[in-house]
């Protein structure tokens, strides 16, 4: 018999909340490590008797709201959208055009005056 201990990360969960695994890999476990707050929260939503569906909505919630609280206090100075992307929100262009766009019709950024593929907020 061996002692099984996880090591659990927000990827992690995210992976097993995909594939509806969730109570699975808990259930296998004598000891668990949380590298992070986000998937303290996971576990956490697990044990007031959420399902991996509704926790998923609940997280991806958040994570977008967190995203977006951290755009904003980046977006002082005009910004690239390739840097954006990778260092920023780290999803691919092509969400983060999606995102970018959103906040746009939100009125609270706009496409740099002085390049394109640049975003700053927005001056009232």
């Amino acid at each position: 018999m061996g002692f099984n201990k996880r090591h659990i990360n927000i990827e992690r969960s995210l992976k097993l909340l995909h594939e509806n695994k969730l109570k699975e890999y808990y259930g296998k476990s004598d000891a668990l490590f949380f590298e992070d707050k986000e998937s303290l929260k996971v576990y956490d939503l697990h044990n007031e008797g959420n399902t991996d569906e509704e926790i998923l909505k609940i997280i991806t919630k958040q994570m977008d709201t967190e995203s977006t609280k951290k755009l904003l206090s980046k977006l002082r100075q005009p910004i690239h959208i390739d840097y954006i992307a990778k260092y920023i929100l780290r999803i691919p262009e092509d969400e983060t055009r999606v995102e970018l766009n959103k906040l746009i019709e939100e009125n609270l950024i706009e496409e740099s005056i002085y390049a394109k593929n640049y975003y700053v907020i927005k001056n009232t």
